[in-house]
This record gives C-alpha cells, structure tokens and sequence, in this order.
C-alpha cells in the first residue's frame, strides 16, 4: 500500500513539474523528519530555488498550484514563468 501511495505521490509530482517546465529527474522524495507530520516529504523546491531565483517556499507552492490545478483530463504543458 506504502509503495502504490508513494508511486502516486511521483507522479503528481512529476507532473506538476513538468507542467511548469521543471526537470523531473530528481524528485527529492523521501520520509521527513520525525517531527514533522507527514509521511512523505519532497526537497524538490530547495533543489530547484537557483534555477527559479525564488526562495524554496516560494517554489514550493508554485508547484503545489501546479499539482493542485491538475484534471485527470488534461495535463497541459506550461513554460516556467520567468523570475524578475
């Protein structure tokens, strides 16, 4: 069950990168830190915060928008916004 989850946790995440025109080779996916309650965490946002010249957290609900706004119908691919 802990597989399947995390499989659908991969591709949302992909997907919402690729829709925001990210690399999605490496999704940072791994468990947080005990504290923190969740369980599964992504340190995708850190990862991509130079290339989007945007603070991680900044980052990180852009592809929660991203992920959020999805359909299963459609999957449009989008260019990353430039960063001013």
């Amino acid at each position: 069950m802990f597989i399947a989850f995390r499989r659908e946790v991969e591709a949302a995440l992909d997907a919402a990168l690729g829709d925001l025109g990210y690399p999605t080779e490496d999704l940072g996916i791994e468990e947080p830190p005990a504290d923190v309650p969740a369980v599964l965490a992504s340190s995708v946002a850190f990862r991509l915060a130079g290339e989007a010249q945007a603070p991680p957290p900044e980052v990180a609900a852009e592809i929660a928008d991203a992920s959020t706004s999805r359909t299963p119908s459609t999957s449009p691919r989008r260019p990353r916004r430039a960063r001013t």
